[in-house]
């Protein structure tokens, strides 16, 4: 009688053992579970958030073409600016170096920034200068990117081509 009751004792403790340990092992792998969850969700949020960044650099570069110089701007420069490089086409280079910096960091923005390239190239509105720095990004960057742009040539007038050729 005693060896049952120390069988029975001995099983008993064994179940509750096993019982325990399956408790353990169950809230561990609910533990696990709720961590990555959590994991996930703070990925998919980063990318959420990555996603919308690109999304507003990408509105970023249009509202740029509108910060380049057009012909009318040049025109109503003083005798005095214009004896000097004229601040609008410094800030022109600014923004043409920030697309294309922004771009290098960050290769998800690259088709994005030669289409800017080359839609300031095709704009009959920019001076000549500024689109000659345009159509020589996007040369360049064309084959540095490995990308293709449909560009227009019938709308690039011939000094453009001349001026991009020297830069």
């Amino acid at each position: 009688m005693k060896r049952v009751s120390t069988a029975i004792l001995i099983l008993s403790f064994a179940y509750l053992f096993n019982f325990l340990v399956g408790q353990d092992e169950q809230l561990l792998i609910s533990e696990k579970k709720t961590e990555l969850s959590k994991v996930v969700q703070s990925r998919l949020l980063q990318d959420s958030r990555v996603s919308r960044k690109d999304e507003s650099t990408v509105d970023e570069f249009s509202l740029k073409l509108q910060e380049l110089p057009t012909f009318s701007e040049v025109q109503n420069l003083s005798n005095e600016d214009v004896h000097h490089t004229p601040d609008l086409v410094k800030r022109a280079g600014v923004v043409i170096g920030e697309v294309h910096q922004s771009a290098q960091v960050r290769p998800v923005l690259r088709p994005s920034a030669l289409k800017f390239f080359t839609q300031c190239a095709e704009d009959d509105e920019t001076i000549h200068s500024i689109r000659a720095l345009c159509l020589k990004k996007v040369i360049s960057l064309i084959a540095e990117w490995k990308l293709s742009s449909p560009i227009s040539l019938s709308k690039i007038p011939p000094r453009v081509f001349t001026l991009a050729s020297k830069i």
